[in-house]
């Protein structure tokens, strides 16, 4: 038997729905999001709205964006793991 929870720390177990046509696709960012907001204990929502908004300023610099990210996850993670102030 599965334990549901409606929790806003968990993370939804299924992919958003096909995405708006804007440069970010969560879909293809969504197991990214999930882990953080998992491993943070923090919601979806908002682990989403921060990665989403770090990969759309990075990737309007960026050149190359192949690693764009695992380097938008890595700078998310660091800023969930920094003592608030």
């Amino acid at each position: 038997m599965e334990h549901r929870t409606n929790h806003p720390s968990v993370a939804p177990r299924r992919a958003p729905p096909p995405d708006d046509g804007t440069a970010f696709r969560e879909r293809l960012h969504f197991e990214s999001i999930r882990d953080i907001a998992e491993q943070f204990a923090r919601p979806y929502a908002e682990v989403s709205t921060a990665y989403r908004a770090l990969f759309l300023a990075l990737s309007a610099q960026a050149g190359v964006t192949d690693y764009l990210p695992l380097f938008v996850a890595r700078k998310i993670r660091e800023r969930y793991r920094a003592p608030a102030n």
